[in-house]
């Protein structure tokens, strides 16, 4: 009976002993480079995974408490992880702090948007952050100073290309362009790019893509041309990668034969996810000439979600599946993938630390 104890204890001090060697949940190492959102479909709130780049170790759930319902995009700025939850109608506010060698992450605040609104993007000019909200056929503008809503945007009204999608163009992607932000239409048909004057908070311009659904926007800062994808789920699901000047006058457009979602620009290329399979698309921004890239051989993953350039000039993007979710690291000079990270939910959006 007495050996039987000492065992006993002897076991227990060594689980305790082995569990406070590692991080502990909601934690990760303080090395840490790569944080990933994670979008489980339907109410499920999402979370972060983390991603040790150097070791090839991934980190999951290490947001204490999660994220709203249908989280769709993340930034980092500073210490503080602004969250778009789609599905909740919030701005969420999280502190990525070190301590000890360990990272942790909670939630200090949130922003609640108009009700109803379905915020879906955002984007930064100084000290406010705009985002679409998708029901609403407006942008909300935010104070992030204050962390407050201050006002709402609105846009150009067209009628919807099916009875499914709200009144007005749908506001999907935004990006910024000196002190333009730029909107696209993803529920007309055709779609739609709007510029807004960040100083005044009026619409500049507002013209038409040449295929329904307008999503995702990208720039280049070096020229000034404005990349926007198309889906065309309207027509012949033969999404587009259509080029504009700043001022909005299109360029050229690149069929690309797939529903297209994120785009970034990088290395003199466009980098365009496929939203109907494993597939990135690298376009030269120059001659307009496009590679196929196949990310995975996991038929789970149903589509690429975001698409991200690291500070290291590395191309990311994420992989979302149903039953978990990867995230590629991709080099631009061989448009390869380099490393498969198996993400434990669906990967939605990714954000670097180093």
């Amino acid at each position: 009976m007495k050996k039987s104890f000492v065992v006993v204890i002897g076991l227990l001090f060594f689980l305790s002993w082995g569990l406070s060697c590692g991080p502990k949940p909601g934690t990760a190492p303080s090395g840490v480079d790569i944080l990933v959102l994670t979008s489980p479909a339907g109410t499920v709130p999402g979370n972060i995974s983390a991603i040790e780049t150097s070791t090839g170790t991934v980190y999951d759930d290490i947001l204490q408490g999660g994220t709203g319902e249908i989280p769709n995009e993340m930034h980092l700025r500073d210490s503080t992880l602004w969250i778009v939850n789609s599905a909740q109608g919030s701005v969420q506010l999280v502190d990525v702090t070190e301590n000890d060698g360990k990272l942790s992450l909670s939630t200090k605040g949130r922003i609640y948007l108009p009700s109803g609104s379905y915020p879906e993007y955002m984007a930064f000019l100084g000290n406010k952050a705009y985002v679409t909200l998708y029901q609403k056929n407006s942008v909300a503008m935010l104070d992030t100073i204050q962390n407050l809503y201050k006002e709402e945007i609105l846009l150009p009204s067209y009628v919807g290309c099916q009875p499914w999608y709200p009144p007005g163009i749908s506001p999907w992607g935004i990006a910024v362009s000196g002190t333009t932000i730029l909107v696209a239409g993803s529920g007309v048909s055709p779609g739609a790019l709007v510029g807004i004057d960040g100083n005044a908070g009026s619409i500049t311009f507002s013209i038409s893509t040449s295929r329904a659904n307008a999503g995702s926007i990208a720039v280049d800062q070096g020229s000034g041309r404005i990349f926007v994808t198309t889906s065309d789920f309207c027509g012949s699901m033969d999404g587009s990668l259509e080029v504009f000047s700043l001022l909005g006058q299109p360029i050229t457009v690149v069929s690309m034969g797939a529903p297209l979602g994120a785009v970034v620009v990088s290395s003199g290329k466009a980098y365009v996810g496929d939203l109907f399979g494993a597939k990135l698309y690298a376009v030269d921004i120059d001659t307009y000439s496009s590679k196929s890239i196949n990310l995975t051989e996991n038929t789970g993953i149903a589509f690429v979600s975001g698409v991200r350039v690291s500070p290291k000039g590395l191309v990311y993007a994420c992989g979302w599946g149903m039953e978990g979710g990867e995230a590629y690291e991709i080099d631009p000079t061989t448009d390869t993938v380099r490393k498969i990270y198996a993400i434990k939910g669906p990967a939605q959006d990714i954000s670097f630390r180093k």
